[in-house]
């Protein structure tokens, strides 16, 4: 077990592409950040994460400003505590990618970097979802991907922000997804990014704003 233990602790990376199957317990609040690597299954936490009441991991980047580096979490993160996506004044964006369903309780925040949602239910519903800048991509079409009606549910218990297009719908390329769940009233964007296509049948009426940034939406 590997255990953040003192308020701003910091664990990273560097250039690892050997899987760490460690228990990461965040007792304070800390950091994990990768310093390098940007390839396919660099940087990968396999091992679960458990994050405790009122604490915050916060996923970033460090040291390196001309490249876009990146972090996968392949075992669950659980826990009361919340998770964070953010720069570490780089000016670049990490990239997290979340494999597997989590069910920690304290929120997910954006401020920077690209979250990749890419499995059903591994940003939760329970506490919401906020952002102020940054992406966060829930994967649907896709082997293991979204359902609507779980994704509508992060969408419902998101934080209103008619100006963030942090949270989006994602249909990778060659992929298609038929949405038919209705959105609750709230002026959250509603966004879709491509390249595959998106069919909407219902419940789009009641937003503000929705936005394609690429691909197709129907």
């Amino acid at each position: 077990e590997f255990i953040l233990g003192a308020s701003g602790a910091i664990l990273n990376y560097w250039a690892n592409w050997k899987d760490l199957n460690w228990t990461l317990h965040v007792k304070e609040n800390g950091n994990i950040q990768t310093s390098s690597s940007n390839g396919a299954g660099a940087n990968t936490w396999k091992g679960p994460v458990v994050i405790d009441a009122g604490k915050t991991l916060t996923m970033r980047q460090s040291y390196d400003t001309k490249n876009d580096l990146l972090m996968n979490f392949t075992g669950e993160i659980s826990g009361d505590g919340a998770v964070a996506v953010s720069d570490n004044g780089t000016g670049r964006d990490i990239n997290v990618y979340l494999k597997h369903a989590n069910t920690y309780k304290g929120g997910t925040t954006m401020s920077k970097g690209v979250l990749h949602a890419t499995v059903d239910k591994s940003i939760p519903a329970t506490g919401a979802f906020s952002g102020t800048g940054g992406k966060a991509f829930m994967y649907l079409g896709s082997s293991g991907g979204w359902t609507a009606a779980h994704a509508h549910e992060v969408y419902d218990a998101a934080t209103p922000n008619a100006t963030s297009e942090a949270l989006s719908f994602y249909t990778p390329s060659g992929a298609t997804f038929s949405d038919n769940v209705t959105f609750t009233t709230k002026t959250v964007r509603v966004v879709h990014r491509g390249p595959g296509t998106l069919t909407s049948t219902g419940g789009f009426a009641a937003l503000n704003d929705l936005v394609n940034d690429g691909g197709t939406w129907k």
